[in-house]
């Protein structure tokens, strides 16, 4: 996984965040039940930023100001700025990125697979999570 993000990122032009610690990875883990592909990019760089795509960086009680807005946060129904008191749809699915303004992409928790919101619709991929990045990463520089 270093590799792959190491290359994105020389590639797109964006930094690496430093690690998120083990003790950050494994309570986030358990608590929202994250993929084992999302712990395992969080071990690499605590969240992902280029323009207007941005994944969350897992919430660091040593790095808040940077950490401050994080995965926990977008997927905590009382404090998500994407669906604030949403806690059904929360339930099904995980807030795992946001695609500028008003749009975000999400993990639909039972089978994995990766979902987009665009307007008011959400539309299912048939992408695994590297291959959305490097799909997003590729329209930000189009754009």
């Amino acid at each position: 996984m270093e590799v792959e993000l190491t290359q994105l990122a020389a590639q797109h032009g964006f930094r690496l965040a430093p690690p998120a610690k083990p003790e950050l990875i494994d309570p986030a883990k358990m608590a929202l039940r994250l993929p084992q592909i999302l712990c395992d990019i969080y071990a690499v760089s605590n969240g992902l930023q280029h323009e207007w795509f941005r994944i969350p960086p897992l919430h660091d009680p040593n790095r808040t100001k940077q950490t401050w807005d994080s995965i926990q946060r977008q997927n905590d129904p009382e404090h998500s700025k994407f669906l604030s008191g949403a806690s059904d749809f929360l339930t099904e699915f995980l807030l795992l990125a946001e695609l500028g303004g008003s749009d975000f992409a999400v993990f639909k928790r039972d089978d994995r697979s990766i979902w987009f919101s665009q307007g008011q619709a959400l539309h299912k991929t048939n992408l695994d999570l590297l291959d959305f990045i490097r799909t997003t990463l590729r329209e930000v520089d189009e754009l």
